[in-house]
């Protein structure tokens, strides 16, 4: 029965021709796309390493970072087991999948809330568009998926980001009209994986994409509350109906009056663009009827640090410094200008690397991940420098170790690589252009410094 309302449903939306196009492209297997991670290269550089090593690419027209892949015929493994992907040089995602943030337009310095975040792609995508400035918050509710979201991205090498599990409501009460922009990709019937879930078919009726669309309603409602006026907010879904996508921002419309403005809507449709469906929509919030509240203004209530923070040593700014430059000479390269937004935190014996804006307007957040480990003490003035570290910054070493592929993907796959790696203690790994991790020497062979 569930088909059928199914086919219903679209029959009477699209007229009976379209409908047999468009029940005939969600069958297909579009092929996944690969987004450059512009952190640690540019696209230019991509794609002269593609063409070297035989990789067919082509643009994807709406994301400029984005391409779909087609590998060499000769190369016995998937897209996910090459070195670009291991070593978080690009995403594996879903081409309709990068457009909201594209539509999103993140701006250097913004302050992001992604509220629905988990696997990760959308987030690391935002994290890209803030080029090491500003701050994106990662909001899963879901416990389970918090743990895929921390690998991505550790393995993209993001840094200015924190990982929270709370209810988007924590966001209206706690942090009204605090965020630059917003990023509400939320839960839905997910038409547009109807190819890769027979579920999605079997549930589908008018009351059960009714419930979503009031959940929808909700977690939009409090991402609006916690958007900036004027700022921009971008709502999307994997789904094409219009009860869950056109049917949630009228019903926003209703509540917030002209408060509530839709820019921009776009919908791709299989039978249309060839590609996965999916639907977003550019909101902004007109001042009319709301107060920008400062954000020092939250300090002044009675919220306490959690106790687990309040064991973190948070080092000043100059001995952070110090640090950061100690790092920097020891693999032999130039401070950026954006380390002066890096505050080196210390817990348990491990230094973290965490953005001085969680510090300065986020310290009350409840978080499950904040930063990057950076180094482990071994004594008081003594540390070793750990792995993660360089899937942040490696790109910049010049200090190193040289890898060839077969060892680099052995590195990556079992973090250990057996060579004649000199009597360096502790040294960074490369291959080609690819920052591959931080290893230590273990007879005739080189260990993963794991935090």
């Amino acid at each position: 029965m569930s088909a059928q309302n199914f086919q219903n449903y679209y029959k009477n939306l699209l007229g009976e021709e379209e409908f047999d196009l468009f029940r005939s492209a969600l069958n297909k297997f579009y092929p996944k796309a690969f987004r450059i991670n512009t952190l640690k290269w540019t696209v230019s550089d991509f794609q002269k390493w593609a063409k070297k090593e035989g990789w067919k690419v082509e643009k994807i027209p709406f994301c400029k970072d984005g391409f779909y892949i087609n590998l060499p015929e000769n190369l016995d493994k998937p897209l996910g087991n090459t070195i670009p992907h291991l070593a978080g040089y690009g995403y594996i995602q879903g081409a309709t999948s990068m457009y909201p943030v594209e539509l999103l337009n993140v701006q250097e310095g913004d302050v992001v809330l992604d509220l629905c975040s988990s696997p990760g792609g959308k987030t690391t995508h935002i994290a890209e568009k803030l080029k090491n400035r500003g701050f994106v918050i990662a909001n899963e509710i879901s416990p389970a998926r918090i743990i895929q979201l921390k690998e991505n991205i550790y393995r993209l090498g993001i840094w200015n980001y924190a990982v929270t599990n709370l209810n988007p409501s924590y966001f209206e009460k706690n942090y009204r009209n605090i965020f630059d922009r917003i990023l509400v990709d939320a839960p839905c019937s997910g038409e547009g994986m109807i190819a890769k879930s027979n579920e999605v078919m079997q549930r589908w009726d008018i009351k059960y994409i009714e419930g979503f669309a009031r959940m929808q309603v909700k977690i939009l409602s409090s991402a609006f509350e916690a958007l900036k006026p004027d700022g921009h907010m971008v709502y999307s879904t994997c789904t094409m109906n219009e009860v869950e996508n056109e049917g949630v921002l009228n019903e926003m419309e209703k509540i917030y009056g002209k408060s509530f403005k839709v820019l921009k809507v776009k919908k791709f449709w299989p039978h249309k663009d060839n590609v996965e469906g999916f639907f977003s929509a550019l909101i902004t919030k007109k001042s009319d009827g709301y107060e920008l509240v400062s954000p020092n203004l939250r300090y002044q209530n009675n919220r306490k640090i959690s106790e687990g923070k309040r064991l973190w040593n948070i080092y000043p700014y100059k001995k952070s410094h110090e640090i950061l430059k100690r790092f920097a000479k020891f693999f032999g390269f130039e401070l950026p200008e954006f380390f002066k937004n890096i505050t080196v935190v210390e817990h348990e014996n491990t230094l973290w690397i965490q953005s001085s804006i969680f510090w300065n307007f986020f310290r009350f957040l409840p978080v499950k991940s904040l930063g990057l480990p950076f180094a482990k003490k071994r004594r008081e003035h003594d540390i070793d420098f750990v792995s993660d570290i360089s899937n942040a910054f490696g790109y910049l070493f010049k200090n190193f170790i040289k890898l060839d592929d077969k060892q680099a993907e052995q590195f990556l796959s079992n973090n250990e690589v057996k060579g004649d790696f000199g009597d360096k203690r502790i040294s960074a790994l490369k291959n080609d252009i690819f920052a591959i991790g931080i290893a230590k020497a273990s007879g005739e062979r080189v260990i993963r410094v794991k935090s």
